[in-house]
């Protein structure tokens, strides 16, 4: 059995993270790939459990749900992408195993349609925010914001502050930013 290094989250609180040798993935269908992570973040649901636990996600766990990083290996029917390829994972279309904060992420599911090229010249930190973005742009497409308009933000946090500035990119001439965690004031 390979192995490899993660951070693996041992249970609420902030110094419950070891970085710990655990099993390194493999490609074990036909649609898998194996990924060498360049770079991963906290999806919110991530930072909550960190704090005061989640009912979803159960120690131990290694965390990272927002990837991107260098494709090392693919399963025979995946075509959409091969060794060495700069790519980001939609994590709605791709399980995960273990999760980002490991040196290497098995990918599986839609891996065809859920690995997203990196251009080049777009880093890897920046290709794993693409997610967020893309969620954010679809939200304010939605939304219907124009020039002229008044937006409100309610949360302050990453994805908020990318809500403020697509609205401002939108034409909105004025964004209110409300908040009442400590944390983002």
């Amino acid at each position: 059995m390979a192995t490899m290094k993660a951070a693996v989250w041992r249970g609420p609180g902030r110094d419950h993270f070891q970085l710990e040798d655990v099993e390194r993935p493999v490609v074990a269908a036909s649609t898998d790939v194996i990924l060498r992570v360049r770079s991963a973040t906290f999806a919110a649901m991530n930072k909550r459990a960190v704090l005061v636990g989640h009912p979803k996600l159960k120690p131990p766990a290694v965390m990272g749900r927002l990837i991107a990083g260098d494709i090392v290996e693919v399963g025979d029917k995946v075509t959409s992408v091969r060794p060495g390829d700069r790519v980001a994972i939609d994590p709605e279309r791709c399980e995960v195993t273990p999760g980002g904060f490991a040196e290497f992420v098995q990918a599986s599911g839609d891996t065809d349609g859920g690995l997203v090229h990196l251009p080049d010249g777009l880093s890897y930190d920046h290709g794993s925010y693409a997610e967020t973005l893309s969620c954010v742009c679809w939200g304010a497409l939605r939304s219907e914001v124009t020039i002229g308009d008044t937006v409100a933000v309610v949360g302050c946090g990453g994805v908020g502050l990318t809500h403020a500035q697509v609205a401002r990119l939108r034409g909105a001439t004025q964004v209110i930013g409300i908040e009442i965690g400590r944390a983002h004031v």
